[in-house]
Order: structure tokens, then C-alpha cells, then sequence
């Protein structure tokens, strides 16, 4: 044998179990305060113990940032979010990591968006149920797929959610020649008691038509917007 029999078991069953874990949670939730700022403290859906040892306060408003399309919540732009929300506001601010299923294929990270926005509504729930979060309390910020993950999410509450922010939300297999996908199946304005949408890459990767209550057109929201690359990741 090229390797001793346990230790490529032991190998096997570490990939297992891995598996299994992402198939179970499909995001992670790392939360940061202005006590712990560069520290995050991960929480997990109905673990109570570790949510009651955090830094977690349901009396402030709390904050939500949801990557997209090939992102893990580690990027510069999730960063520099983290910072202004904890520099103008004494926030909870909660990434939602969802890069194992957002790495795949655009089809199937697409596809995965309803699946990640159900599992951050069953977390919500949690907070609410736990710690007596109100989800008027709650602004979800979503990028590209992450904004549709936010509609997903919003949706599953009943549109009880206070805000959701759609950054460029992504167009591909939720737009047709005719225009938006229906509502149930994108980002759309009864998800959240407020939804605003700023549009950057219309007519390209993103909507040039409205999603929210209030929609936003930098540079007519067209892609590229000055200064950005031509590279449809950027």
C-alpha cells in the first residue's frame, strides 16, 4: 500500500464527515461587535449555549452581509463592510458564509441560493425564538447571488424582515429576454418590510429593471462602472 490502511481511512472518514456537515449547514454564521471586532465568534443554528457566551445583544440592530457568486466572506469589500457598520453604528454584524456551495457551477450556486436563504430563515428564527431578536431589527445586505439568498431568506419570514440591501443583485437564470423571473423566485420588494437595490452592472451581470421599493442607478447602472475591471468577478 502507498499510505498505511488507517491513515486513508481516517482520510475517507474526514471527507465524510465533511461532507456531511456541509450538506446539513449549508452557511456559517461569524458574528462581530464592537467588542470583538477582528475576532469573530461563529455561531450555529439552535445552539443556545454558544450564542448566550457571545457577544451577541439583541437590543441593537443587527446586520447581515451575504457574499456571492465564487466569494467566502473573507473578501476585502466584506471587511471594509464589517468596519463602517462598527465605526457609525453599535451593530451586531453577522457574515453569512456560504462559499462551499457558492464555488460550483453558476447554475448550481444559483441554484443553491433558496436552499442557503432557508437555512439563514431558520436562523433568524433561532435569534428571534432565542434571544428575542425582532426581526424589524434586521437589515440583510446581500451581493450578487447573496442578494437573492436575502429574498429567500426575507420570504421564508413572511417579509417580516426590516431591510434588505440588494448590491448588484445577479441577473443570469433570474432574468429571461422578457424580463424578471417572478417574484417568488428572485429578490423582490415584499421580502422585507423595506428593499433597496443599487444596480452596477445592468444590461451585463445584474437587473437594469427595479427589484425594490427603492432602486439605484450609479452611472446609469450599467457595467463597467468607472475604475472597475471588465472582469465579471470584480
Amino acid at each position: 500500500y502507498a499510505y498505511p490502511q488507517n491513515t486513508l481511512l481516517n482520510d475517507v472518514e474526514t471527507v465524510i464527515k465533511s461532507v456531511l456537515k456541509i450538506i446539513h449547514e449549508p452557511a456559517t454564521f461569524n458574528l462581530y461587535t464592537r467588542e470583538n471586532p477582528f475576532g469573530e465568534e461563529q455561531l450555529f443554528l439552535n445552539n443556545t449555549e454558544v450564542l448566550y457566551a457571545s457577544h451577541f445583544n439583541e437590543s441593537r440592530p443587527t446586520k447581515f452581509i451575504v457574499h456571492g457568486f465564487s466569494d467566502t466572506g473573507n473578501e476585502v469589500w466584506v471587511r471594509g463592510l464589517i468596519d463602517a457598520y462598527l465605526l457609525h453604528e453599535d451593530v451586531n454584524v453577522i457574515v453569512v458564509g456560504w462559499g462551499v456551495l457558492a464555488s460550483d457551477l453558476y447554475p448550481v450556486a444559483a441554484n443553491n441560493t433558496k436552499r442557503v436563504g432557508k437555512f439563514l430563515g431558520d436562523f433568524l428564527e433561532f435569534l428571534n425564538r432565542e434571544s428575542n431578536l425582532e426581526y424589524k431589527d434586521v437589515h440583510i445586505s446581500g451581493h450578487s447571488l447573496g442578494s437573492h439568498v436575502a429574498g429567500f431568506a426575507g420570504a421564508y419570514l413572511d417579509g417580516r424582515i426590516g431591510r434588505i440591501t440588494g448590491l448588484d443583485p445577479a441577473s443570469p437564470l433570474f432574468e429571461t429576454i422578457s424580463g424578471p423571473v417572478e417574484p417568488e423566485f428572485r429578490l423582490d420588494p415584499t421580502d422585507a418590510q423595506f428593499v433597496d437595490v443599487i444596480h452596477t452592472s445592468g444590461a451585463a451581470f445584474g437587473f437594469l429593471a427595479p427589484l425594490g421599493h427603492a432602486d439605484f442607478y450609479p452611472n446609469n447602472g450599467k457595467f463597467p462602472q468607472p475604475g472597475c475591471s471588465f472582469l465579471p468577478t470584480t
